[in-house]
């Protein structure tokens, strides 16, 4: 899998799948530079994305729960183009705060949890439909720590 540059994990169209047991790493995937994820469940974030790949450039995130924003900081500390549309679940708690130092394309669909917090300085941005319900949702069009 070293000369793998694009991964797209996908679960079933009625059954949620769950990523238990498979990890994203540098190490595994050195080239990587687009991931796109969509209808899964990430339960464990920490075993799934355990640390950052800075090869990793277009992040997309479709209809998954994330139990943690831990991963979706990992995966997109050097995205330039991000995709957001998280599946929420009455478990999972804010709040959620994303830094993207690099963002050039930034895309939300979806609804946003309560406290969700984003930075960074998008030359693009898109907001589909549910996004204008943010529900005390903030992008903080400032650059990123």
């Amino acid at each position: 899998m070293q000369s793998l540059e694009k991964l797209q994990l996908c679960g079933g169209e009625h059954d949620d799948a769950t990523v238990d047991g498979f990890s994203i790493t540098m190490a595994k995937f050195p080239r990587l530079w687009s991931l796109k994820l969509w209808n899964l469940v990430g339960a464990n974030a920490e075993k799934f994305f355990p640390g950052p790949i800075q090869s990793l450039r277009k992040v997309k995130v479709e209809f998954c729960f994330i139990s943690t924003v831990r991963f979706l900081n990992l995966s997109a500390v050097a995205a330039e183009s991000l995709y957001l549309c998280i599946r929420q679940s009455d478990g999972v708690t804010g709040p959620y705060e994303i830094s993207t130092t690099k963002i050039m394309n930034l895309t939300i669909g979806g609804r946003l949890p309560p406290g969700f917090r984003l930075k960074g300085l998008p030359q693009n941005c898109t907001l589909c439909a549910d996004a204008f319900l943010l529900q005390g949702a903030k992008i903080l069009m400032a650059e990123a720590v």
